[in-house]
């Protein structure tokens, strides 16, 4: 069966996931990452680096602190020590691949909506061999992204556990809700899992007040 670029729910499917991420919403954890004390490369650091083209990756590990790195070396090295660590570090090298594969193949001007090539299809299946499993789970969940903070303005509800682009909503994301349990959330400053990533490793129900320096720079996202 071919996938489409993202998952495309039925209205039943984004009403039931609204209902949960209703229900549950009260018991998220919380992140502004606007306010949160920040790490380069393991050193405490205060200025802003909303400018800085070298951040190949960020972790977040609890609603006190956000680290940033300058490659993703480093970060999977930090990201081994997190539980579930191991499987986000290897995840993070699949995402990077999966890029690399869809760039080399002129697949990152695919359409919303699109149906994916075969190749890519397997290709991603191969490298992420739980998401083949995971066809036809009836696990809710996914995100809710919003174009200002404190998920204030128009909104995208996004069910299922990735999307390759936000295609309207690309750029324009500035807060988020998780629906269902999440163990790991990885967003994308690019289409396709490419650019820089930020990874949340905070398992349960979250939400992001403010994406900080990543305001209007989420264009893809991968559950874990």
């Amino acid at each position: 069966m071919k996938t489409s670029i993202f998952f495309i729910p039925q209205t039943c499917l984004i009403l039931l996931a609204i209902f949960i991420q209703t229900v549950v919403s009260a018991q998220a954890v919380s992140l502004n990452l606007s306010t949160m004390t920040k790490y380069l490369d393991g050193t405490q650091i205060s200025q802003d680096l909303s400018q800085r083209n070298d951040i190949a990756a960020i972790g977040i590990k609890d609603a006190n602190s956000v680290y940033y790195f300058t490659s993703d070396a480093s970060f999977e090295a930090w990201a081994k020590g997190q539980p579930g660590g191991i499987a986000a570090a290897n995840r993070n090298k699949a995402l990077a691949n999966i890029n690399a594969y869809a760039t080399s193949h002129g697949y990152l001007d695919l359409e919303e909506g699109s149906t994916l090539p075969q190749d890519l299809e397997n290709y991603i299946n191969a490298q992420v061999p739980e998401l083949a499993a995971a066809v036809g789970n009836p696990i809710i969940f996914g995100c809710t992204l919003y174009d200002d903070p404190i998920f204030q303005g128009s909104k995208k509800t996004c069910v299922g556990p990735f999307y390759l682009t936000l295609g309207s909503f690309n750029n324009r994301a500035e807060s988020a809700k998780g629906i269902g349990y999440l163990t790991i959330v990885t967003f994308c400053d690019k289409k396709f899992f490419g650019g820089k990533k930020l990874t949340i490793f905070v398992p349960g129900v979250f939400s992001v007040v403010n994406f900080g320096e990543l305001n209007n720079r989420i264009a893809s996202y991968f559950t874990h």
